[in-house]
């Protein structure tokens, strides 16, 4: 720990010293541990191993275990933070028992929620819902357990505004409606809709792309392929709108694009697109992974003659 006074812990003056009007006072502290453990918990996470999820739960207890003590006696374990939480959630994906890491998710959220120093819960509760898309996968109760989290986070909220759903958490639930084998198709592209129309609201314009993202996009047209069952056509004319839509805000993804090429003929796809080089406006605001050409590919044989000032040979 690291006093206002810049000075460790153990040189924190006592109260019957004066010190720079502090009056002995400690008035902020800064944990450097912190990014350590949490740097320990993001590799658990990304090592694909369901041993490590275990590791992850242990080195966070460690860290919640300090909070109950005195800043002299943790022994240089810091507090966790919402980081901590989302890392070690997040490693709960890696585990075999799909069931058991749900659970275990259930409980951290829980546990997150009692930690009284941490006020942003959004990032920890945004991993429980990618843990339940992960092991809830093709399941109808995934679409339940999605809604049940978002409204959770919506009662949270009235008494901690750190626990609100932002764009992310609607793009995640929106994919849970995708992922969804849920008999009532109606109910589940009605959610998914409205999530989206929520999402529209918060746009500036009908080009900004400041809370929608290519994902949103790609799991609404998902959405749509998967659930609306009509058979007048409106299913491919709804999936041509969001695409055109995606593309004027600069959201035409790989997966975008993908989605687009396999609802519509071969023959719409190119009049749609053309061929070639995609346009840089379609393109300009996407974070997933992007195409730079019409057949959804970002290099390769044959390309070189349609980029300027490079080699018009094959």
């Amino acid at each position: 720990y690291v006093n206002a006074l810049g000075k460790p812990d153990s040189e924190t003056p006592t109260s019957d010293e004066n010190d720079g009007g502090t009056n002995g006072k400690r008035i902020a502290y800064i944990d450097i541990r912190s990014n350590a453990y949490n740097l320990v918990l993001g590799l658990y996470r990304d090592s694909k191993k369901s041993e490590d999820a275990t590791l992850a739960i242990e080195l966070l207890q460690r860290m919640v275990d300090a909070s109950s003590k005195a800043p002299e006696d943790r022994n240089g374990v810091p507090l966790p933070t919402e980081q901590s939480f989302e890392f070690t959630i997040m490693s709960l994906a890696n585990m075999s028992d799909g069931a058991r890491a749900i659970q275990e998710a259930e409980r951290l959220v829980q546990l997150m929620e009692d930690q009284d120093h941490i006020d942003s819960l959004v990032a920890a509760y945004n991993a429980y819902i990618i843990v339940c898309n992960k092991h809830l996968f093709g399941k109808p109760q995934l679409f339940d357990k999605a809604l049940e989290i978002l409204e959770k986070m919506n009662e949270a909220s009235k008494t901690n505004p750190g626990a609100a759903p932002n764009p992310e958490t609607q793009a995640l639930v929106m994919k849970a409606c995708s992922l969804s084998e849920h008999d009532d198709h109606e109910k589940v592209l009605e959610a998914s809709s409205k999530l989206f129309s929520q999402l529209e609201e918060q746009e500036s314009s009908d080009s900004s792309a400041d809370a929608l993202t290519d994902r949103a996009y790609f799991y609404m047209m998902k959405c749509v392929d998967v659930h609306m069952t009509s058979v007048d056509g409106s299913r491919k004319e709804r999936i041509e709108e969001l695409f055109s839509e995606a593309c004027q805000r600069g959201l035409c993804s790989a997966n975008v694009l993908a989605m687009f090429r396999n609802s519509v003929s071969k023959k719409d796809f190119h009049l749609t697109v053309g061929e070639g080089r995609l346009a840089d406006h379609w393109i300009a605001n996407i974070t997933s992974p992007r195409a730079l050409y019409t057949d959804g590919s970002t290099g390769g044989a044959g390309k070189n003659a349609r980029r300027k000032g490079k080699s018009t040979s094959d």
